[in-house]
């Protein structure tokens, strides 16, 4: 319908996407995230040689494949392509199962609750880019996490519920208030920049590509193209 302004999830992530290509920053913020999981290599190797971080053999063998895999994704993220919907979704899911199992190994309730805060980055790339449904999963699924270390802790003995406040309490902050009003923020400006994008290059009674329009898509089309490429516009005046 013209004039219409809601755009499926997977139509909001194409046209983040395209933007982030036409501004050229698509590749800059890909780079930056591979570079992101690959420095979790060093998190994780000081974290193991720390009197808080996993004791026994299977723990520290668990916590160094986690982390050898961050590593494998981080090249991923800097040699392959932009990522598909679903794959930065699998993305989403590896990073936050991830981070709770490697939070489980550690020894202590303060290093378990500290690193399950690593997940407000993910809750951050999920606002931005996957929109409400992916990130609601996650927040949900890390109070739940959280919720679960909190339990465990003062089930093991080794602290009391009021004691973990000052860890719990900015951990809930960062990793799901914070992600959750980025995503309310972005959410009320990517509606009125849609609604003023289509307003700029559509024809409001029928809904088809202005003038402004068709160059934008030529232009987001051919942007990045090595080979040649042939385009035919046909003009129809009724």
């Amino acid at each position: 319908m013209a004039g219409d302004t809601s755009l499926t999830y997977g139509e909001e992530y194409r046209l983040a996407t395209r933007a982030l290509r036409v501004s050229r920053n698509l590749v800059p913020l890909k780079i930056a995230i591979g570079l992101l999981c690959m420095s979790i290599v060093v998190f994780g190797v000081l974290i193991q040689l720390h009197p808080m971080g996993p004791h026994g053999v299977l723990p520290r063998v668990i916590h160094g494949v986690l982390v050898a895999s961050s590593l494998v994704v981080g090249m991923c993220w800097i040699v392959l392509p932009w990522p598909k919907r679903r794959t930065a979704i699998a993305f989403v899911c590896w990073a936050d199962i991830s981070l709770v199992i490697g939070a489980c190994m550690l020894s202590a309730p303060a290093s378990r609750l500290g690193a399950i805060s690593h997940m407000g980055l993910v809750g951050v790339f999920a606002a931005f880019l996957l929109g409400w449904r992916v990130l609601a999963a996650h927040c949900v699924f890390a109070t739940a996490a959280i919720c679960a270390i909190t339990v465990w802790n003062v089930h093991l003995g080794e602290a009391t519920l009021f004691g973990q406040y000052v860890y719990h309490a900015p951990v809930i902050s960062s990793v799901v208030l914070l992600p959750l009003i980025i995503q309310a923020v972005i959410e009320g400006g990517r509606r009125s920049l849609t609604a003023v994008s289509i307003a700029a290059h559509q024809d409001p009674l029928t809904g088809l590509l202005n003038r402004r329009g068709v160059q934008l898509a030529l232009n987001s089309l051919l942007f990045g193209q090595r080979a040649p490429r042939i385009v035919a516009v046909v003009l129809v005046d009724v």
